[in-house]
């Protein structure tokens, strides 16, 4: 199922490049309701397309299993008419097939499980039915983030489709559909995180069996490790592309104190943590304004790849990260890293000292 939502993503991001109506583009704006968020962000047709067409088919293959996820009928409702039409025909274009074991998309409507509008907002609101009487902390809890990145898929770059899979609050299986990511190195150059010979790569792991890629469009998996090293001269951070998502000075800071001389890639999505899993990358900094408060769809997936490939992952404290709360992590969680596991607790060191002294 994701790489076939992934194939579906990027199809719906090369319409909105290619459209001058912006078929796809900003919908509707996000309220951060309680201030623990990022402020008003976009949502697009993609971001509830691809959440109606995951759900709605997992819970066809495992009805006793309940979700976590982001966006919310509620939503789409109040963007109005025209962006619900829009989404219903998106997901009857792209449809994916009632079982998941066929790992298929049909647009026929006839193998579509979501027909008509009703059952389109159902499958959205299946997302809010694993934070319910403390669900996620004892059952399995599939928790999906369906465009982790919505501001690089509007400008036609890096983005994921990020999955999960929580039994009783911990990750046991990751997913991520990241279309604009290179398959083979080089996955990026430059400050800005720009794409070069693009394919899509698809990385999963299970809890105990490692982490994998492989091509989106075809080829084998491959066993994914991070890279094991510690020469400051040689070691690649990357962070947010995006400053109000996390302290571009003080990762700088850190960097300063770390000795790193190479400029960071910057980019949207969990496709950072797929850069860390597979060597491209040694460390990640999260370092959101302070009250932000995370929510776990952005982390679940990627965390426990990064994990499977070797590496670590923990809040600013060295504690590692708790998905069994519902859909935000604790708030006492300031900052997140994620790095090749050797050199973890050095990195976490500086990266403190440089906070405390922004």
């Amino acid at each position: 199922v994701i790489t076939q939502a992934s194939f579906a993503a990027s199809a719906l991001q090369q319409s909105m490049v290619a459209a001058a109506d912006g078929f796809v583009a900003r919908v509707v704006e996000k309220e951060d309701v309680d201030g623990t968020g990022f402020g008003a962000s976009p949502v697009t047709v993609a971001d509830f397309t691809i959440q109606a067409l995951i759900l709605g088919a997992l819970a066809e293959a495992f009805p006793n299993d309940r979700f976590i996820a982001e966006e919310t009928s509620e939503q789409l409702i109040a963007a109005g008419g025209g962006a619900v039409q829009a989404v219903v025909s998106a997901v009857t274009q792209f449809s994916v097939a009632s079982t998941v074991e066929e790992n298929a998309i049909d647009s026929s409507e006839e193998n579509s499980s979501i027909r008509n509008t009703d059952a389109v907002l159902a499958a959205l609101d299946l997302g809010a039915s694993g934070s319910r009487d403390e669900w996620s902390r004892s059952g399995r809890t599939w928790v999906l983030d369906p465009i982790d990145g919505t501001k690089g898929f509007m400008r036609g770059d890096h983005f994921a489709v990020a999955l999960a899979l929580l039994n009783e609050g911990n990750p046991v299986i990751g997913l991520l559909g990241c279309p604009t990511l290179p398959a083979k190195e080089p996955a990026v150059t430059g400050a800005e995180g720009k794409k070069s010979g693009t394919t899509g790569t698809i990385f999963w792991a299970e809890r105990g069996y490692g982490a994998y890629a492989r091509p989106m469009h075809s080829g084998q998996d491959t066993k994914v490790s991070v890279e094991v090293l510690f020469d400051p001269s040689r070691l690649v951070r990357v962070e947010a592309f995006e400053a109000s998502h996390s302290s571009h000075s003080v990762a700088a800071a850190a960097a300063e104190a770390l000795q790193l001389t190479t400029p960071p890639i910057r980019m949207d999505g969990q496709g950072k943590y797929g850069l860390v899993s597979r060597g491209e990358a040694h460390i990640y900094m999260r370092l959101p304004r302070e009250g932000y408060v995370e929510n776990i769809w952005d982390h679940a997936a990627g965390s426990i790849l990064v994990e499977e490939a070797g590496g670590t992952v923990t809040d600013l404290s060295g504690k590692p990260l708790d998905f069994s709360l519902g859909s935000k992590l604790s708030r006492d969680v300031q900052g997140i890293l994620a790095t090749n596991g050797v050199m973890h607790d050095w990195v976490l060191k500086q990266l403190i000292n440089a906070r405390n002294s922004v």
